[in-house]
């Protein structure tokens, strides 16, 4: 009983072993991220690589990011005003449009 290391037959199937996990290598266009995921390449005209998005440029990325993060920032600031709103007032279809 207990544990054990894997035992892979890599003679046998498209198997490699890493670490204790005997897994299939990542498809072509891909690379290994963890023992558990593969993740796509960037290339071409989008070779900047940097918070799991592709662009043409770290400064792109980076802008994308900053952009998406005020977004999310100004829906929960939404949200909270009314939530508040309909706490103190009830609930009023023609602010929610």
């Amino acid at each position: 009983f207990g544990t054990h290391e894997a035992a892979c037959n890599t003679d046998e199937e498209d198997v490699e072993k890493v670490g204790h996990w005997c897994l299939s290598p990542c498809p072509p266009g891909y690379r290994v991220k963890n023992a558990h995921t593969c993740v796509q390449l960037c290339g071409g005209n989008m070779s900047a690589d940097s918070w799991g998005m592709c662009g043409q440029s770290p400064a792109e990325v980076h802008a994308v990011v900053a952009q998406t993060a005020a977004m999310v920032s100004n829906g929960a600031i939404k949200s909270y005003i009314l939530i508040d709103g309909m706490r103190k007032d009830g609930v009023d279809g023609d602010s929610l449009a």
